[in-house]
């Protein structure tokens, strides 16, 4: 399933629906040009993997942003804190730390214009079993390209290995130093799940924190998969 544009704008327009959801914003980006791909790819040493050109194809980044109206009345709250019993509905947000929220960055900042000093991946180990394979702090730095920033804590970014140009998707939290505790999925299935939970942050760490789902297998799935398994309560029947 592609058209990814039209399937984010529908789901956004679809939060008018529910009277304790407030919109905020929805700003989709130019898409990429093939010389950005190309460019991308010279340094990869290998095409593109097709879900992640198919996005970047139809827009160049994307900014999501809703949250629960701040002018509930007392019961109401109550009533939708009762039906979301899997994730804390936050009724007034704080600065930087939004309750649904998806900032996917243009590829080219991901992949080619930012250095990310910001990582700093275990500063003590140099060598390490990552994914069931050793390798070393600089090599997974170096393979590490965020390009879905949620805030100061936490992103998701991808993780690619030498002439491949089909990343892994995994979760960086403690102010993107944490990558161990991360479950691993791809860009496609991070898509659709991303679709399926509206952008909530919380869904991010809930699915993706192994301490939280204790599952060490990808997370690999289709719309179906994502809509059974992981529909949050407060958008379910």
């Amino acid at each position: 399933m592609s058209k990814y544009l039209e399937r984010f704008r529908k789901m956004f327009n679809d939060l008018n629906r529910y009277s304790f959801i407030e919109p905020l914003e929805f700003i989709p980006q130019a898409p990429a040009t093939e010389l950005i791909f190309k460019s991308i790819e010279s340094k990869l040493g290998a095409p593109l993997d097709p879900a992640i050109r198919n996005f970047y194809e139809e827009t160049n980044g994307l900014k999501l942003h809703w949250r629960i109206k701040r002018d509930l009345g007392k019961k109401e709250a109550e009533k939708i804190r009762a039906k979301s019993s899997d994730y804390y509905v936050k009724i007034a947000e704080y600065v930087g730390d939004p309750f649904a929220f998806i900032n996917i960055i243009p590829i080219q900042e991901s992949f080619e214009n930012r250095d990310w000093n910001e990582l700093t991946i275990d500063k003590e180990q140099q060598h390490r079993i990552f994914n069931g394979k050793p390798c070393t702090i600089d090599q997974i730095k170096k393979g590490l390209k965020p390009f879905d920033l949620l805030n100061k804590e936490m992103v998701m970014a991808f993780l690619f290995g030498q002439d491949n140009g089909t990343p892994k998707v995994l979760l960086l939290s403690e102010g993107y130093s944490e990558l161990d505790n991360s479950s691993i999925t791809d860009f496609e299935s991070y898509i659709e799940m991303l679709l399926v939970t509206r952008g909530l942050v919380e869904a991010r760490i809930k699915i993706f924190d192994r301490e939280n789902n204790e599952l060490d297998s990808p997370l690999i799935g289709d719309a179906k998969f994502w809509q059974e398994k992981f529909t949050p309560k407060l958008f379910s029947k």
